[in-house]
């Protein structure tokens, strides 16, 4: 059994989503040989991110069944094969986040590895269940803007690594060409933030086939130079204004 896994929880009411979107990761799990964890129905109590988070760490420190996840939600499609999730890792930190353009943190991506200090940041997460309405917020409120959580292990990725957007959606034309969080065929994944299931469906169906699959063709995107050209820039900006507050 391999120990870095998809990890990811869905409702009953998204099934129509589900049958599109879940042959996908199969698809990547198998190119790139990992576990593929799917929890179909309720964890526990709380949203729909708390049993998200719940389901996580029940996989990772209870049954001890994973020392790598990344965690998507059901509005996530694959659409590089070729990029495998040890990538985005530092050597430093055990909790992966992006930043959403248009906020703080989008907690529908990340990557956690199995760590002492991921597991007090899900617990701490889990201990406010019935203070926020979700996750999100939790990472939001408690973790950034009160600075709660001090211990530096969090690493902030920058746009398109682990997270992009069509964001003509959310921004308008002239406004995401400039975004360096919109979606181009290469990156990784795609996230539909923020829509209702059936236009989900519609945008995954019609992009289905700028699914890359192998290195021939992620060869014809200049992917590792957009990442790198995004991430000398994301260090200049929002990095350091957000990590000064994080780590004040």
């Amino acid at each position: 059994m391999n120990r870095t896994a998809v990890v990811s929880l869905y409702h009953e009411n998204y099934q129509p989503l589900a049958d599109l979107v879940l042959p996908n990761w199969t698809k990547y799990c198998r190119a790139q040989g990992y576990d593929m964890r799917v929890f179909r129905g309720s964890f526990g109590k709380g949203g729909i991110g708390y049993q998200k988070m719940r389901y996580l760490y029940d996989l990772m420190f209870v049954k001890n069944l994973i020392d790598l996840a990344w965690v998507i939600d059901l509005d996530v499609l694959i659409t590089n094969h070729t990029r495998r999730i040890e990538e985005f890792l530092n050597g430093r930190d055990t909790y992966y986040l992006c930043l959403e353009p248009w906020a703080k943190i989008n907690h529908g991506s990340f990557i956690v590895i199995k760590s002492p200090s991921s597991k007090r940041l899900i617990e701490f997460i889990l201990s406010h269940t019935e203070k926020w309405g979700d996750e999100q917020t939790v990472m939001n409120c408690e973790v950034f803007d009160k600075g709660t959580w001090r211990e530096r292990f969090i690493g902030l990725l920058p746009h398109p690594s682990i997270n992009s957007f069509l964001a003509e959606i959310y921004v308008g034309k002239e406004r995401a060409k400039m975004c360096e969080a919109n979606w181009k065929k290469g990156h990784f994944a795609l996230h539909l933030i923020a829509l209702p299931q059936k236009a989900r469906i519609k945008i995954f169906r019609d992009l289905m086939h700028h699914v890359i699959y192998t290195k021939e063709q992620a060869a014809l995107f200049k992917t590792d130079q957009d990442l790198r050209q995004c991430y000398e820039s994301y260090k200049q900006t929002v990095s350091q204004r957000l990590a000064a507050t994080l780590f004040a």
